[in-house]
């Protein structure tokens, strides 16, 4: 059995979770590897008549659904619930929410969340919140665990003592405790505006292996992908400006500023940067600032600053980037004409906090108040889209040359190819306007797609035009193969089916499963249209090259039977606006 102060560890974090989402019941397991199954550490609200179980093994239906998913997932109808109605229908559930706890870059547990206050569905934004708290949470354990000397903190001994949540009446101007500091739980709101902060992808790092041992291909390319990884996920703070913002970052911000002040309650717009040792803050007034203003924005921003859990301290002596004022030969503004001052959450990592904050003379009405909303979520958009970008441009050298180049073999074509199908895919996700996530797994999806060509006799197969029916029947392998090499990698997302997937036909005619229609992943649908594309037009195929309106032409001919037929001319619009 866990000592007591174990089950009340994690017992903490439903009670948080209790306060802030209000639901009926939940559970936390973590994984026991010694038996391979997960274990009940911790619950509230189910009964003896819910058959909640002690432990889950790897056929379990939650287990299954976790590890095929990877991330958190929700189910509001249990009519919709699939493998998942006996869990529900069991419990009496009608809502489930689902998450992994991922530790050094493994799944180590899950949270099983049923029932929201007022019989509300669980939504995105659930998804993101409860994906921040167990990053929040997973940085705790690894606290415990290096203050131990290392070691696995969820299998060792009685974790310290720490302050529970609910025990607590929190106020906006208590200082946090060192639990809320690096865990970030709190009963109190995360921010002020209700935008929240998008959860930072876990990256794993690599085990290690023996000197003398071997390792499978899967093993290496699991090994390859975390290390690049983790070279190339975290946002570069340290080439970056202003305080931890890129040149674009901060000069969209200076223009974005001043728009705020078009709203008459508005007196003052800041946009705050904090990173490890120092901080920037960007700000803009209709007239010259009083020197007791400052202070009262800092004091603001550090009651902001302390919930986002970071593991640096606030910087009280920022240096302060002013714009142009509007009315300079104005009086200077005063403390005492602010009556209020809404901050948000930007951006929260161990890298970096970026704040937008708003100065009010009068207290917006609620049209106003509704607008200023859309500009928290606009910056928090175009700065969330801005880091997305730099860290798939970092990553996509790392992941085509290590996984689809393990060794001193270099493959030209495939990786041209591999580059020309991301970047289309990544494109047209965009344009098709599926979340930021999203964009994300097709992106790398498309990278990868053809990763299982390299197990293939890839040298002999690849560069030639016709094929015998052996070599045929070996290359229709290959997203199986594919799929096979990246399943164990604990992608934030799933990416072995988009690549399983990528060579189904909408009318069921493709491999390797005879998929058909709304059946074949979005994502595999997508990347299949680039791949034909890129296949036909690129000099470096191994076909004869056609032109992009020649291979239109193509593509719009079987729409319906190969290709999706909605997609088709979306992919055909994106072609259009690139030849402009």
């Amino acid at each position: 059995m866990l000592a007591p102060v174990d089950e009340k560890y994690y017992q903490d974090f439903l009670a948080v979770l209790g306060q802030k989402w209000r639901p009926a019941k939940a559970a936390f397991y973590t994984l026991d590897p010694a038996s391979g199954t997960f274990r009940l550490k911790a619950q509230f609200g189910f009964g003896r008549t819910d058959h909640l179980a002690e432990r889950l093994g790897r056929n379990d239906a939650l287990v299954n659904h976790l590890y095929e998913h990877r991330e958190p997932t929700f189910v509001n109808n249990v009519n919709l619930a699939g493998k998942l109605t006996d869990v529900m229908v069991q419990a009496t559930s009608t809502r489930l929410l689902l998450a992994p706890l991922y530790l050094d870059g493994r799944i180590m547990g899950l949270v099983d969340v049923r029932e929201k206050a007022a019989r509300q569905g669980f939504s995105q934004d659930d998804v993101l919140e409860i994906s921040d708290l167990l990053r929040r949470f997973a940085i705790e354990l690894r606290r415990i665990a290096d203050a131990r000397g290392g070691g696995n903190v969820i299998f060792s001994g009685p974790a310290p003592q720490i302050e529970r949540p609910l025990d607590r009446t929190p106020t906006v101007t208590a200082p946090p405790s060192s639990f809320e500091r690096t865990s970030g739980f709190s009963t109190a709101q995360f921010n002020t505006s209700g935008v929240h902060r998008r959860p930072a992808a876990p990256v794993g790092e690599p085990e290690n292996d023996a000197a003398n041992q071997l390792m499978s291909a899967v093993a290496r390319a699991n090994r390859l992908v975390e290390e690049t990884l983790s070279r190339s996920a975290p946002v570069k703070v340290a080439t970056a400006v202003g305080g931890g913002l890129t040149p674009r970052e901060a000069e969209f911000i200076a223009l974005y500023l001043p728009t705020c002040l078009s709203y008459e309650e508005v007196e003052v717009a800041a946009v705050s940067s904090f990173v490890p040792g120092g901080a920037t803050v960007t700000i803009v007034a209709r007239r010259r600032l009083d020197p007791d203003i400052a202070p009262a924005l800092l004091e603001n921003l550090e009651k902001i600053f302390a919930k986002t859990a970071v593991p640096f301290p606030f910087t009280s002596d920022p240096s302060w980037r002013p714009l142009d004022t509007l009315h300079a030969e104005a009086p200077a503004m005063r403390r005492a004409e602010i009556v209020s001052i809404q901050s948000s959450v930007l951006d929260s990592s161990a890298e970096g906090v970026v704040l937008f904050s708003l100065l009010f003379r009068h207290g917006p009405n609620p049209e106003v108040r509704e607008a200023l909303r859309a500009a928290h979520v606009v910056l928090r958009n175009v700065l969330a889209g801005n880091r997305s970008e730099a860290r798939f441009r970092e990553a996509y050298r790392g992941l085509v040359n290590k996984l689809l180049e393990p060794g001193l073999k270099k493959r030209t074509a495939l990786r041209t190819h591999c580059f020309n199908v991301g970047r289309m895919a990544r494109k047209l996700a965009a344009q098709l306007g599926v979340t930021p996530m999203e964009v994300e797994q097709i992106t790398v999806a498309g990278i990868l797609h053809d990763v299982g060509m390299r197990e293939l006799s890839y040298d002999t197969i690849y560069a030639k035009r016709t094929l015998t029916d052996e070599e045929m029947a070996l290359v229709r392998q290959h997203p199986r193969v594919g799929a096979f090499l990246v399943e164990d990698i604990p992608w934030p997302y799933p990416i072995a089916p988009l690549i399983r997937h990528h060579h189904e036909r909408w009318d069921g005619g493709g491999y390797p499963d005879g998929l058909k229609g709304d059946e074949i992943p979005l994502g595999s649908r997508l990347i299949h249209l680039c791949e034909a594309f890129d296949a036909m037009t690129s000099p470096s195929s191994y076909r004869a090259v056609l032109s992009d309106y020649q291979a239109i032409d193509i593509l719009d001919s079987k729409a319906g039977t190969q290709f999706d037929p909605e997609l088709t001319p979306e992919f055909k619009r994106m072609v259009a606006d690139a030849s402009d």
